[in-house]
């Protein structure tokens, strides 16, 4: 009896069924990511059924420590951390001390009442654990991303009490780097030595160190956007110490100080480091030390577009209450200087457009307004993600930027008809003037 396939037919078809199966086997199978294991979620938790067993990866049964859970995590894997219910602090807390030696993202999660974000706490005087660095993550990692938690209370014999990166790129997203403190090292709230940190929606608060950078100390390349660095304390660099590139746009500087000297908001090192700020308001800094920038104080390429520098101070008078400067250039933006301060001192070339209150900064381009008051509230919340100093009705600042400038200012504001002439035209400064528009019946009845 004869087969209804030759023998070379049955052959082809039973390579093909041989190699379906292989792709069914392949497409159902967990995929796996360069180091080798597959791409699973890890879960770890405050709750009383979490321990420190198992690889993590089942939500119900999560584990207790970041740190177990790193270490059965496959490069770029994903950590969520969860917490308990409860608002008192140590059910949202974790107390430890973290390594992140390859690719990974951390994910928490917002603490309703509190304000906060699911903490990782390095201890601190007095903690619940031996003080320490935070957050370190080494120079083998490739990318590492952490979003939605609060990096807190490091207090480390070395540079970054709140978090170090030795290399690769890190991004916080939605990230509070708080009252992390240092004797006298570098970067007490976050230190970069090489490769790159982005900062998106992040607050750097209230850290402190003896050395240079009490919010940033960056070596590397750093980004900065819809964020605020604000009340931190250093020798110098209060808020930022740059030895880098950076971009810093639609962020607030504010109360910051530099206890000893050099740039209560922020100092720049190397003629090469250069740094642009777009939309950015820098108030209420100070430094300590005579003839310093309570603002500013840069040996570097500085260029400022749409910024808002205002009621910044130095340790007496005489002093650069703002900018001390090798390279800074000013365009479109706003300087209002503090009582007999000298706004700036050293280099400053002007791109037009500005506004200062005194004749220090020597703004001599087209529409640069000088001795000029320019009326402004304020420090607070006018929308947006960060506070702003507002303009008030009547400021010569309103509709006298140079059209050209960014669509919409810190606050993310689109470009109004200020004076209500019928043109859209830039203010200038960080803050775009909303006019008040009356409709005149109303006011008829």
């Amino acid at each position: 009896m004869s087969h209804w396939l030759a023998q070379p037919q049955r052959r082809w078809v039973g390579v093909i069924l041989c190699w379906c199966v292989v792709f069914i086997a392949l497409a159902t199978a967990p995929r796996l990511q360069a180091g080798g294991g597959p791409v699973i979620p890890r879960y770890v938790s405050k709750a009383l059924i979490a321990s420190d067993t198992g690889d993590c990866s089942n939500a119900a049964q999560p584990c207790r420590t970041i740190q177990y859970a790193i270490g059965q995590s496959w490069p770029g894997d994903t950590i969520y951390l969860s917490w308990n219910g409860s608002f008192a602090a140590p059910s949202y807390t974790f107390y430890e001390h973290v390594t992140i030696n390859w690719s990974l993202n951390i994910v928490g999660q917002p603490v309703p009442i509190r304000n906060t974000y699911i903490a990782i706490d390095g201890g601190g005087p007095g903690g619940i654990i031996p003080p320490g660095r935070v957050i370190t993550v080494t120079a083998s990692v490739t990318s590492v991303n952490i979003s939605n938690v609060s990096i807190q209370n490091g207090h480390a014999g070395q540079n970054g009490g709140g978090l170090y990166i030795a290399g690769g790129q890190v991004t916080l997203t939605n990230v509070i780097v708080q009252n992390n403190l240092l004797a006298a090292q570098d970067g007490a709230g976050i230190y970069l030595n090489a490769g790159g940190l982005t900062l998106d929606h992040v607050k750097v608060r209230e850290n402190s160190t003896g050395g240079t950078g009490g919010g940033v100390y960056s070596a590397g390349t750093l980004t900065v956007t819809d964020s605020a660095v604000m009340s931190n304390t250093a020798n110098m660099g209060g808020g930022l110490s740059l030895h880098g590139p950076a971009t810093v746009t639609n962020v607030t500087l504010n109360g910051n100080s530099a206890s000893g000297s050099q740039g209560g908001a922020f100092h720049t090192i190397g003629y090469n480091t250069k740094v642009h700020l777009q939309n950015v308001t820098i108030a209420g800094n100070t430094s300590q030390y005579d003839g310093a920038a309570g603002a500013i104080d840069t040996g570097s390429q500085v260029v400022l577009n749409h910024c808002t520098i205002a009621n910044n101070s130095a340790g007496s008078a005489y002093t650069s209450g703002l900018i001390s400067s090798a390279a800074v250039t000013l365009t479109n933006t706003l300087i209002l200087g503090t009582g007999s301060y000298s706004t700036c001192s050293g280099a400053i070339t002007s791109g037009g457009h500005n506004l200062g209150n005194d004749n220090s900064c020597h703004l001599t381009a087209t529409n640069d307004l000088t001795t000029t008051i320019p009326l402004i509230g304020s420090l607070e919340h006018n929308g947006g993600a960060t506070q702003t100093l507002a303009l008030l009705p009547g400021s010569p600042a309103i509709d006298h930027a140079d059209s050209s400038g960014p669509a919409t200012d810190q606050r993310g504001v689109a470009r109004q008809d200020g004076n209500l002439d019928g043109v859209s035209i830039p203010d200038i400064g960080a803050y775009e003037y909303i006019p008040l528009h009356v409709y005149l019946p109303l006011i008829l009845r």
